[in-house]
């Protein structure tokens, strides 16, 4: 239950021996000016940051006050005196699998697997006249055992046909192991008895459940930089089906509820995400300004000014989005001069859709 306790190895999950991540590529040039590319790759999540949680059950302890035995119906416990059983005192680890009896417990299931995501992607490029560049693609990613928390003390779906025979106060065979608490009451709901987990007050932890899909058609066409000008436009249709947002809940606060509904049924929580982003058109446009070239001395002195401008047009059903445009004037390295300085494009949905600078790939967020 503890690492580096009772013969368990000191990490806080079973140490993962096949986290293979290949990665292959394909470029072909079909004609003259026409090339055909294709990648495929695995990328593992990382085992820190919020991708663990280590558990403090019998470390830290909290001493729940009894306000009710009848699901709040009737008052119990008041502020007078509030813990008449006296206050709780964690035991470290010395109590094994008995520790946090009455209490709500949470943790890493040592079994929690590693998450990954599958990226893969296909383009036609067609070189056109006059430095023009067109480009057809697909790109998916699919987000498998990815971590997300899970609720282990919940009544179970068959029992949900009792109605309110679950509110009836039925004798608690709990009381006297568990001595503080509402599981010490000598009554208790029906209920409480029939969940999983009843001697818990709550059981949360990290398990690797969730997982994502994604798919995405491009369009880009680019004129590459000449004549002191360059512009690009890039088209993504996408849809992004997930079955848990912000491992566990709405990190993103883009409206919406994601909670589980039913953890007996968990297929049922596979819809369409609430980060979908179906449409995104992007144009930019690059140009080296004429003064530049022909204008004061300090100028020629230092050439390469240009202005460039920047739209993002993003369709979003499930939030009220605008876009957002930036132009600004500066200045371009020589040896970066003669050719686009904007780069391939990169086509990825929006970790939060009404926020169009955050752009992060997609197994970061999942």
């Amino acid at each position: 239950m503890y690492p580096g306790v009772g013969g368990l190895d000191r990490g806080n999950r079973e140490v993962s021996r096949r986290d293979f991540s290949p990665r292959l590529g394909l470029s072909y040039q079909l004609f003259k000016k026409t090339v055909v590319r294709a990648a495929y790759g695995i990328s593992f999540l990382p085992t820190t940051g919020i991708f663990v949680r280590v558990g403090q059950t019998g470390f830290a302890l909290q001493t729940p006050m009894v306000t009710s035995i009848d699901g709040g119906f009737t008052p119990f416990d008041t502020l007078t005196n509030p813990f008449p059983n006296g206050v709780l005192q964690p035991t470290g680890s010395s109590q094994g699998a008995l520790t946090g009896l009455g209490t709500s417990v949470s943790g890493n299931l040592r079994s929690l697997q590693r998450g990954y995501s599958q990226q893969w992607n296909f383009n036609v490029q067609q070189e056109l006249p006059r430095n023009f560049v067109v480009e057809l693609g697909y790109m998916g990613n699919r987000g498998v055992s990815l971590p997300a928390n899970r609720t282990f003390r919940y009544l179970p779906e068959s029992q949900l046909a009792l109605g309110t025979q679950l509110q009836q106060l039925v004798p608690n065979y709990l009381a006297g192991t568990i001595t503080s608490g509402p599981l010490s009451q000598p009554n208790v709901t029906r209920a409480t008895l029939l969940n999983y987990y009843p001697h818990f007050l709550g059981v949360t932890g990290l398990d690797s459940w969730a997982d994502s899909i994604y798919h995405a058609a491009t369009v880009r066409a680019e004129k590459r930089f000449s004549d002191g000008l360059s512009l690009i436009a890039s088209y993504t249709f996408s849809k992004l089906i997930d079955n848990n947002l912000g491992n566990g809940l709405n990190g993103f606060q883009d409206g919406g509820n994601n909670g589980v509904q039913n953890w007996d049924n968990l297929r049922a929580e596979r819809a369409v995400s609430t980060s979908d982003l179906p449409q995104r058109l992007v144009l930019a446009a690059t140009y080296e300004l004429p003064f530049a070239r022909s204008g004061p001395a300090a100028y020629k002195a230092i050439p390469g000014w240009l202005a460039d401008q920047q739209h993002p047009y993003p369709t979003e059903r499930k939030c009220d989005c605008g876009f957002r445009a930036r132009a600004r004037i500066r200045w371009l390295p020589a040896q970066r001069r003669g050719r686009s300085n904007l780069g391939e494009p990169q086509h990825r949905p929006l970790a939060r859709p009404c926020s169009l600078h955050n752009h992060r790939p997609l197994h970061l967020w999942q």
